[in-house]
């Protein structure tokens, strides 16, 4: 976990290839201070971030990102205003070892975020 407390993952429901995570973010991690004091946002690193984590945990391996084809910040995430997200990923595994993800993130059911993009082994 590259922020400590930073987030909890609170369930997992999976069927092949594709998951849902519901994940309970820490609205009073030291990061919102500087990001932003009075209007705390989620990073759009630390969802990528939190990303990758959610694969390497379901894939039991260390990854890095080695191609983004797409990637959209569509709203805030704002952890004091619910700090419960969810994550809807699909993975593919490529012939080359690398593994090909689609992930869309939700809070109160409006899509924020969406993420196409390519994990090799680290």
């Amino acid at each position: 976990m590259l922020l400590k407390d930073f987030y909890t993952i609170i369930n997992i429901q999976d069927s092949p290839d594709s998951y849902a995570i519901q994940v309970e973010l820490n609205a009073k991690h030291d990061v919102y201070k500087g990001h932003f004091p009075e209007q705390p946002v989620v990073p759009g690193v630390c969802i990528m971030q939190l990303i990758k984590e959610c694969v390497e945990g379901i894939k039991k391996q260390t990854l890095l990102y080695s191609q983004i084809l797409s990637c959209k910040f569509i709203s805030v995430v704002n952890p004091t205003a619910d700090n419960i997200i969810e994550i809807a990923l699909t993975l593919a595994d490529e012939k080359d070892g690398c593994i090909k993800i689609q992930a869309d993130i939700l809070q109160k059911g409006q899509q924020t975020a969406k993420l196409k993009a390519t994990l090799r082994i680290a």
